[in-house]
This record gives C-alpha cells, sequence and structure tokens, in this order.
C-alpha cells in the first residue's frame, strides 16, 4: 500500500508519510525512503527533489512532537506513572518503564547540556528518531538548536537510505523472493540498531539503581 501511494502521489506522499513519521513513528522511514528512491529513478522526480520532500515532511511531524513536549512538559508522564504505580500489579513493570521524578529531573539537566547533539544524532536510529523530540521540548530547548541539528540528521537519514532506493530502482519488484528477502534483512538490521540505541538511551539517561 505504501509502494502503490508513494509511486503514485510522488512528492506529496512522500511528504505526507515522513511527516506521520515524524508524530507518530510510523509508517516506518526505512520502507518510505528507500520507495522514494525508487521512485526518483523511475519518474521525473530528481533525488534532491525526493530528499528535500522526506526532510522537510519528517521535519514538520517531529516538529510537533516538540511543542507539545515544550508546551505540556513532564508532568503529565509523572501523572500517568503515579496513576499506573497506585495498581499494584503494574508497579513493578511500570517502574522498569516510566523513568521517576528523580531520574527525570537528572535527565532535564543532562540533556539541556548534551540534547543538542543527542537529537542530531539520534535521528540516524529507528524508532527513538522521532520520540527524541520529546525530551528536547521538555527542557525548552532552543528553536534554533533544534530545528538546526534535526534537519542535519534527518538529511543524513534520508539521503542514505534513498541512495539505497535508487540504487535498487531499476531491478525492484516488491513481489520478488530476492526484494523480500532484502526486506527481511534490513528489518533485521533495523531491529537491532533500534535495541542498541535504545540500551544506549536508558543506561545514560535512566540507570537503574
Amino acid at each position: 500500500m505504501i509502494e502503490e501511494f508513494v509511486l503514485d502521489y510522488g512528492l506529496l506522499a512522500i511528504f505526507v508519510l515522513m511527516a506521520a513519521n515524524g508524530l507518530f513513528s510510523a509508517p516506518p522511514s526505512e520502507v518510505i525512503l528507500p520507495l522514494a528512491g525508487i521512485l526518483a529513478q523511475q519518474s521525473n522526480c530528481s533525488l534532491f527533489e525526493t530528499i528535500f520532500a522526506a526532510s522537510l515532511g519528517n521535519l514538520a511531524g517531529t516538529s510537533i512532537l516538540y511543542f507539545i513536549g515544550w508546551h505540556y512538559g513532564l508532568s503529565p508522564i509523572l501523572s500517568i506513572r503515579q496513576w499506573l504505580v497506585t495498581r499494584k500489579l503494574a508497579a513493578r513493570l511500570v517502574s522498569r518503564i516510566l523513568p521517576s521524578e528523580k531520574q527525570l529531573n537528572e535527565f532535564a539537566v543532562k540533556f539541556s547540556d548534551e540534547g543538542a547533539y543527542l537529537v542530531g544524532l539520534l535521528r540516524c536510529a529507528p524508532y527513538i528518531r522521532s520520540i527524541i523530540s520529546l525530551p528536547a521540548g521538555f527542557v525548552r530547548m532552543p528553536k534554533s538548536k533544534f530545528l538546526s541539528f534535526s534537519m542535519a540528521g534527518i538529511v543524513i537519514w534520508a539521503t542514505g537510505w534513498q541512495i539505497l532506493g535508487y540504487a535498487l530502482g531499476e531491478t525492484w519488484d516488491g513481489r520478488t523472493p530476492l526484494t523480500r528477502l532484502i526486506g527481511v534483512f534490513l528489518l533485521i538490521v533495523v531491529c537491532f540498531i533500534f535495541w542498541r540505541n535504545w540500551q544506549y538511551f536508558r543506561d545514560r539517561f535512566f540507570p537503574h539503581d
């Protein structure tokens, strides 16, 4: 369905899908971006245009999360955590998943110092690349820093995946066993990268006692 949407509606589809990815982390950018590269190879669109549409859409979506974090702060997370902890069966699970108020305050201090670089770096990491906008908003990262570092990371991520799609463009057929095998392999790689980045992010900012 994503392939048909991209090939039928071109740059508009890329913008809309990548905006949704920036906001909801879905559909996966690892699917959208190679298809955008294939579109550039098989149509009148240039690779520059598809990269620009994808990057602008992703920045738009992820900026919404940033402004949500900016407006609401950490209080909703603390309220949800407190409500769940009162349910005895969920208390232990919640304590492992959602950080405590002390951890969140320590995180805010650390992220205020290093956050801009992490925002740029983690734009090249699955899943975390979207939700990193929330803590940037929580700590009121300057808008200029957030936008510039985000755009740098987004462009690098979009360019790499689209070049891969462009290289596959002449022979791509999503129904062949080879392309399905490539898809499975890329999914495994993406899951591994996500797992490693999540471990890094968790251990660096929310270490357990």
